[in-house]
């Protein structure tokens, strides 16, 4: 049996590319809501969503009992945790990260806490020194082969990309890549319309962030995770 944790912070485009590894892992079908917004399924495959949020650890047992009896192919994922936080019904799975660049992720991620009214360092979409050092762990585990890496504009942009990616699990790309989840709440900019591709890497073009969070974006350590993962020169 397959097993993997997947690893993002919000607005990284998770439930995009769980959605679109469903798909494929499940050899393309019917989709299937098994529990709300927190296990779908298709075929012999699924994905369990969020499970650092369940409300008791009884809940999140039977979700991940139900995973294990009745498909080959799980996956199950986090949130804005660091790649050190394992809950114990899913230790060993294998992870993946999904890493967008940190100007387009922190983009959405003000945007995203402006339709709550929040500050910007409060919060699911909070921008501070803690989704900073998440970003940059998550970014190095994937460089350095700790965990599979998906890099969400690559994804967005090319095919022969998901492709490559596909291949590491072993499946085909069915590329259905349109699946918006109720539950993922859409873009940031445009709800439930489906962004273009380019939109979506170009995010920190659409809003200017607080001065604080370009400052630190600008400083030596994000600048190079940057240039290794191919977004600046």
């Amino acid at each position: 049996m397959d097993r993997y944790a997947f690893y993002g912070l919000r607005r990284s485009g998770n439930h995009a590319v769980l959605e679109w590894l469903l798909q494929n892992m499940g050899g393309s079908g019917e989709r299937k809501v098994v529990s709300h917004r927190r296990l779908m399924a298709v075929n012999d495959a699924a994905y369990i969503n969020e499970i650092n949020t369940f409300e008791s650890i009884e809940a999140l047992n039977e979700h991940c009992e139900l995973g294990d009896k009745n498909y080959k192919k799980l996956i199950v994922s986090y949130e804005d945790v660091s790649l050190d936080y394992v809950l114990p019904p899913v230790v060993g799975y294998k992870p993946i990260v999904i890493i967008r660049d940190i100007t387009n992720l922190f983009a959405s991620r003000y945007k995203k806490g402006i339709s709550y009214g929040h500050p910007y360092d409060y919060g699911e979409m909070r921008i501070d020194e803690k989704s900073v050092n998440i970003w940059k762990e998550h970014a190095t585990a994937g460089l350095n082969d700790g965990a599979i890496l998906i890099q969400f504009e690559k994804w967005v942009d090319s095919k022969e990309y998901r492709d490559e990616i596909s291949t590491i699990f072993d499946c085909y790309n069915y590329d259905i890549t349109d699946t918006m989840t109720v539950f993922g709440e859409g873009s940031s900019f445009s709800g439930q319309r489906k962004p273009t591709s380019e939109e979506l890497k170009n995010r920190a073009n659409q809003i200017e962030l607080p001065e604080d969070v370009q400052e630190r974006i600008k400083q030596d350590d994000i600048l190079e995770i940057r240039r290794k993962l191919g977004y600046i020169n």
